[in-house]
């Protein structure tokens, strides 16, 4: 630890947590905002970028907050900001109930210390009680049912009607681990269009293979050769050329390599302007999964060998058998669409047996590893339908946070399919207050029943804060009506009504709100039990109370 000469100025235990608790309510009271239906609108006037920028994402608006002026407060942010990141990458979303619920444990932990309680005792209790309310979360899930439900979720996910529709009806139709494409483009625009096969980044070998003022060249019925090599001299392409010509009727010719250049390149180009065959030569780009990967995909589904200097194939000895088909192939400037793969008709097993591979792969990584989103691509293709959305917006600003919330969107209806969904409002985390609290009687230990007591309080908070950004309702009339009618019912924002959740479509994401609570616990449990906040460069800011 480098002092420079000074001493380094220390916190104690009850001064460290009094501070980092003022740093997470700051950032806190701006994330809360966004909670719910009715959230409300930030202004974030920054210094010297033009125009003050709108927030209504708890992760963007975390991320504008990069540092607070003292240092004790700013530990307490930065801890909450890292949390609500993390629940934002991992869950799509969920970042906002997780705040709400972090300073309410904090807060009420925060007085229960400040009587004498134990902290670390007390963080075990709320861990005690996390088990219990899991196990009550569980016990509520339900299967998603139909296509309104998931348009719901996308809905709410989204805070867009009309992109919540098409989300929602995008997996109603492709199912769990639907393999969704975003494409971008620059003037207002919203659709969805569905692929019979599959489709890659790529792009052309040569500018020949797409003239300039085609958006794209397609063809029908075309022979596909994959080679995992960069062909770069004639007798590289030579076969290929061979056994297209001797075809009858002559069929187009789609090569797929690693790269395609110089004299391999060239003849290629000569035989496809002198109409001698119809080429196409592709490099794709492979940005998410590794080449090989790529190339061995496009094989299987075509029903073509894969030539490389590992099978001891190569393309310069290519012969007939080692062709694959495509009923139609579609070539743009940024990507290769393959449909009607002749391994989807000669290989099916074989394909299953990669997309069940694959799938068993996805589930040993975490959803924001980006490694999770290409295994989720290629199966997708792999199974025989991608879904394309299309997003335009005037700004680019506007399209991206367009596509953030598409995004979004994806990773919570992947996980509602996968584990169901709870009552939503935050009426899921009042259902299980009753099986925490009587997690107590099974402890002995006086200082762990008061921290599933703390745990219990919290649980309301999500709740409150959605009446709260309501504004039209006091908080606890809504609770106290919401629990006389019975444990299904809860506070539709939307239409201010103390409604069935279940019955209204309010509906959350199980796996959304266990992450949810678990990510606060843990970040509550982190800032409780911090003994001390060291200076090691003191300020004045520092040291005022």
């Amino acid at each position: 630890m480098k002092t420079n000469g000074k001493r380094p100025a220390l916190l104690g235990p009850e001064e460290s947590l009094a501070r980092m608790c003022r740093g997470m309510d700051q950032l806190a009271d701006l994330i809360a905002l966004t909670l719910g239906p009715n959230h409300g609108l930030i202004l974030n006037a920054r210094s010297g970028m033009g125009q003050p920028e709108f927030l209504t994402d708890s992760a963007i608006v975390a991320r504008r907050v990069v540092q607070l002026p003292r240092r004790g407060e700013d530990a307490g942010a930065m801890l909450l900001r890292h949390m609500v990141y993390r629940v934002h990458e991992r869950y799509g979303d969920g970042a906002a109930t997780a705040a709400v619920l972090a300073r309410a444990l904090v807060h009420e932990a925060a007085r229960r210390i400040a009587g004498g309680v134990n902290a670390m005792r007390l963080r075990q209790g709320i861990e005690r009680g996390t088990q219990a309310a899991i196990r009550a979360l569980q016990s509520q899930a339900q299967p998603v049912s139909g296509g309104d439900a998931l348009v719901r979720l996308a809905t709410a996910a989204t805070q867009d009607v009309k992109l919540g529709a098409l989300l929602g009806e995008l997996f109603d139709v492709l199912g769990q681990h639907a393999a969704i494409v975003i494409e971008e483009y620059y003037s207002p625009y919203l659709e969805r269009e569905y692929l019979d096969g599959g489709r890659w980044t790529a792009r052309p070998a040569g500018r020949h293979f797409l003239p300039e003022g085609k958006r794209e060249i397609v063809l029908h019925d075309a022979m596909v050769l994959v080679a995992d090599q960069t062909l770069e001299s004639a007798e590289h392409v030579r076969a290929a050329l061979e056994c297209a010509l001797v075809t009858s009727p002559r069929r187009p010719l789609l090569i797929v390599a690693r790269d395609i250049k110089g004299e391999a390149l060239n003849t290629l180009i000569i035989n496809h302007t002198r109409g001698t065959v119809n080429i196409a030569a592709v490099v794709p780009a492979a940005n998410l999964s590794p080449m090989l990967d790529e190339l061995s995909d496009i094989a299987l589904l075509t029903g073509a060998q894969l030539l490389s200097q590992a099978s001891g194939h190569l393309a310069q000895h290519a012969k007939a058998g080692d062709f694959g088909a495509a009923r139609r192939a579609v070539l743009a400037r940024q990507s290769l669409t393959l449909a009607g793969g002749s391994g989807q008709l000669r290989d099916r097993p074989a394909i299953q047996k990669r997309v069940t591979e694959l799938r068993a792969r996805m589930s040993q990584l975490d959803r924001a590893d980006k490694a999770w989103e290409a295994l989720r691509l290629r199966a997708g293709r792999l199974a025989g339908g991608i879904g394309i959305l299309k997003i335009g917006a005037h700004s680019e600003r506007d399209r991206e946070l367009m596509k953030e919330a598409a995004r979004k969107a994806v990773r919570v209806l992947d996980q509602a399919l996968e584990s169901g969904v709870v009552p939503g409002g935050g009426v899921a985390y009042l259902n299980c207050i009753v099986p925490v609290l009587d997690e107590r009687e099974g402890c002995a230990c006086e200082e762990e029943r008061h921290g599933i007591a703390v745990l219990a309080a919290a649980l309301e908070a999500p709740f409150l804060h959605i009446v709260r950004n309501h504004c039209r309702v006091h908080p606890p009339l809504a609770l106290a009506m919401a629990r006389e009618r019975g444990p299904q019912f809860g506070f539709d924002a939307r239409s201010g009504d103390c409604v069935d959740m279940c019955q209204a479509g309010v509906l959350d994401c199980l796996a959304v709100t266990r992450g949810a609570l678990e990510a606060a616990v843990s970040a509550a449990g982190m800032a409780i039990t911090t003994g001390a906040i060291v200076f090691t460069n003191r300020r004045s800011a520092d040291l005022k109370p």
